[in-house]
């Protein structure tokens, strides 16, 4: 008599106590997703507004690089005294 494998298996079937049914399942999945794509667009604000920042602080910063060149500028062209 040669024992098989498969039938201890069919046997001894676990069953999850966790698992969902299918249409809580298709539910949670959904909403799983939905909170994925709400978190991709929170993200998506919130690089663009660090952007936006860098972008402001930049120009500020080259503002006053180019303030303190063109003064220094003035004092070099500036006939002696």
């Amino acid at each position: 008599m040669e024992k098989s494998g498969n039938q201890g298996q069919a046997a001894h079937q676990a069953v999850d106590p966790l698992a969902l049914p299918a249409a809580d399942e298709a539910q949670a999945l959904r909403d799983i997703s939905e909170a994925l794509f709400a978190m991709r667009d929170a993200l998506t604000h919130l690089s663009l507004a660090l952007k936006d920042w860098q972008f402001e602080h930049d120009v500020a910063r080259r503002g006053n690089a180019q303030g303190m060149a063109q003064g220094l500028l003035a004092r070099l062209t500036a006939p002696p005294q």
